[in-house]
């Protein structure tokens, strides 16, 4: 087995190499060498991926645009929407809290006998005012009963009773609602 080569160093040792601060100082000098080199390899590569970098935010920034005039385009459809659609909530508010007489008309109609006969009929959003006539006194009490059952009406006034010869009973009458 070959020994090993010595080698042989002419410059003899100076003190501060022997040293421990010598020591200390000479790794730095060598490691610091290949941090140097590992920093810079970083600072080049985050400068050449800054060509990326601003290559995707100008492509971004393009794109951005690009939504923004569309959505510019349709601005005014979207105005005229939303006036449309304010427009129709409005009616709907309106048509939701209007006076329906048709379904008053149908709950009088349920209690009226036929031989009860309404002649004039006035109606609007508090009470219903009526004259009518009836052949009996029974027709006129059932009509008053009935009406007074119905949770739908909080009071019903007889204003006017007079008999008629030909017509029978006449009244008049006023229902609150």
């Amino acid at each position: 087995m070959p020994a090993r080569a010595r080698t042989i160093n002419l410059l003899p040792l100076s003190g501060l190499e022997t040293s421990f601060w010598g020591k200390l100082l000479k790794w730095a000098i060598t490691s610091g060498r290949y941090i140097i080199i590992v920093t810079e390899l970083v600072v080049i590569l985050a400068f050449l991926s800054r060509f990326k970098l601003d290559s995707d935010l100008v492509n971004l920034n393009e794109e951005i645009n690009g939504k923004v005039n569309i959505l510019n385009g349709y601005a005014p459809l979207e105005q005229e929407f939303i006036q449309r659609q304010a427009r129709l909530e409005a009616l709907d508010k309106l048509l939701a809290g209007r006076y329906s007489p048709r379904d008053k008309m149908d709950k009088l109609a349920e209690k009226v006998p036929p031989e009860l006969k309404l002649a004039i009929l006035d109606m609007d959003q508090e009470k219903i005012t009526s004259e009518a006539n009836s052949l009996g006194e029974q027709a006129l009490g059932t009509f008053i009963t009935g009406l007074g059952k119905d949770p739908t009406w909080k009071s019903i006034e007889l204003t006017q009773v007079s008999e008629e010869p030909l017509k029978g009973i006449k009244f008049s009458l006023v229902i609150k609602e």
